[in-house]
């Protein structure tokens, strides 16, 4: 038996026992000596110790979405007796924010695995890019993908520009209408006619639109068939990014 064991003798044996016993009388009024073979095994306790960053599902099919030391579960260990396992568990979320300072984008999350991500192709890989800081090379629109205790999460993309490029502000570029229902016209208010590039994406950085139109300085798109919401509209050159705020109803 587990634990402890009283026995016909009224005595409570809380270890194994071969020796005692104890003696009744048969069915012909004689001594009826009784052995007691006793073999004690114990219960088991252990702490389950996990360290998370999202939901964690434990051994007791509980979903448990914030840390918790108090939850508790009983299994058989090998000696057939209970075997009681404590949850010891500790949710971090990973800090999926970033920092722009200067020529550098930060990941705030310290320590982790990192690898930075190209927002406007696709989410492509920067190549070598698994440091915490990123100096990018070209202007684009990034995001920062983030392992940390067997969990994975990315950052908002955000846009960057080189200090060493000019960013434009809203008086080089006419956008109209803005809201747009179908049509969008974009009209350039400038001398940046070069190897021009018009993009849109959503706010998380996918890219949905793209066409080159050099030497132009008017182009209309067609956007009846984006979904309702925000979009941003990037015109980029050789050395030069405009950037807008499109919103689609």
């Amino acid at each position: 038996v587990c634990g402890s064991y009283t026995w016909i003798d009224g005595n409570t044996y809380i270890a194994s026992n071969s020796s005692a016993t104890y003696t009744l009388q048969n069915a012909v009024g004689c001594d009826s000596i009784i052995t007691l073979n006793l073999t004690l095994s114990n219960s088991s306790n252990s702490i389950d110790i996990q360290n998370h960053c999202e939901n964690y599902t434990w051994i007791n099919g509980i979903t448990y979405a914030a840390s918790n030391n108090t939850a508790k579960d009983t299994l058989v260990n090998s000696a057939g007796c209970d075997s009681i396992i404590s949850l010891n568990l500790t949710l971090v979320p990973i800090d999926i924010t970033t920092t722009k300072n200067g020529a550098n984008i930060t990941a705030n999350e310290s320590p982790a695995t990192y690898q930075w991500l190209k927002c406007w192709a696709s989410f492509a890989i920067v190549p070598g890019a698994t440091n915490q800081i990123l100096t990018p090379t070209e202007n684009g629109i990034y995001a920062v993908e983030i392992m940390k205790n067997g969990c994975t999460d990315t950052s908002i993309c955000e846009s960057f520009f080189s200090v060493n490029l000019t960013e434009f502000n809203s008086e080089n570029i006419a956008v109209f209408p803005n809201p747009v229902t179908s049509i969008v016209n974009i009209e350039l208010l400038g001398e940046f006619n070069k190897n021009l590039v018009a993009r849109i994406l959503s706010t998380k950085g996918d890219l949905i639109y793209s066409q080159n139109f050099e030497y132009k300085k008017k182009l209309a798109i067609d956007m009846d068939n984006f979904a309702d919401g925000i979009y941003i509209l990037q015109i980029s050159t050789e050395n030069s990014v405009i950037q807008k705020k499109i919103v689609k109803q």
